[in-house]
């Protein structure tokens, strides 16, 4: 149970990739969405510490958003409606019932959109150190932008991915598995290790929340049950940005991190106790979870 499978699903349009913890008949589905510049391999930590603790009862998977990883990186298609539409689409195709989502960054971001736009698809959301709604000016976007464009490479050897990576996250937690997840992202070409997403599509990404809040006006319909987790190591203002989450969330409850904006890879123990908690308690009874 600890190790995952791939997956590739057809749905939406386009071919998507994941990793996989399968769970038994009639599992409950949880969906793990990751952030800019992400793979589904950095929720490797996080998914296999649930799939050891709840066994045949859930069924982990986490997914390469279009663009990303190994899922297909079509040139068109990052709206937040279309981007939604993709882990909907992935839903449909693995259970009827509902799913609990969990996000990290832009992933969270995505979670949050699909909560309040589709409810009843919802039964649980977890919103990791979630990204902000909107950027609060051009510099700040490019700022963000210009971090992740540089993790694109090209590297001349993985130890300068490394290298690069480690400036851009001082206070992250290099583990065997973060590199996994680094190293995953990147494929050769032209002798060179170069990112798996397309510049193309990190300038699109970028676009869609640069002058307007697509989440926000969505926040009171969610209606699922959420868990909102905050690296208190982010400066005030960017605290403020993710605690806005869950101001607009009804019921939202919010636990603080000593950790980086990574805090599922940096602390994998805590994180995976408190969403493991979350899960027993508000939603384990869709599929008989238990503590």
């Amino acid at each position: 149970m600890s190790e995952p499978t791939d997956i590739h699903i057809n749905a939406n349009g386009i071919r998507q990739h994941g990793i996989e913890w399968r769970g038994g008949d009639g599992a409950h589905l949880v969906l793990l969405l990751h952030g800019c510049g992400s793979n589904c391999w950095n929720w490797y930590p996080l998914g296999k510490r649930l799939a050891e603790r709840f066994g045949d009862r859930v069924r982990v998977v986490a997914l390469d958003h279009r663009g990303c990883g190994d899922s297909e990186r079509p040139a068109t298609g990052y709206s937040p409606d279309i981007c939604a539409q993709d882990v909907l689409a992935v839903h449909e195709q693995l259970t009827d019932g509902p799913v609990t989502l969990v996000g990290h960054s832009r992933g969270g971001w995505l979670s949050a959109y699909i909560a309040g736009r589709f409810p009843d698809r919802v039964a649980g959301l977890v919103l990791v150190d979630p990204a902000r709604m909107v950027w609060p000016s051009r510099e700040a976007a490019d700022a963000f932008y210009d971090r992740v464009g540089r993790g694109l490479g090209p590297f001349d050897t993985f130890e300068d991915a490394v290298e690069n990576a480690k400036r851009g996250h001082p206070l992250a937690v290099w583990s065997e598995d973060r590199l996994r997840g680094l190293r995953f992202g990147l494929r050769e070409e032209g002798g060179k290790l170069v990112g798996k997403l397309p510049r193309e599509v990190l300038a699109q990404l970028r676009a869609v929340r640069l002058d307007s809040d697509e989440v926000g006006p969505y926040l009171p319909q969610v209606t699922a049950p959420t868990l909102l987790l905050v690296a208190s190591t982010s400066d005030e203002r960017r605290q403020g940005e993710k605690l806005a989450y869950g101001e607009g969330i009804d019921g939202a409850e919010v636990r603080f991190f000593p950790t980086s904006h990574y805090m599922h890879v940096d602390a994998p123990d805590d994180i995976a106790g408190t969403v493991g908690e979350f899960l027993a308690r508000r939603v384990g009874a869709l599929a008989g979870v238990g503590a």
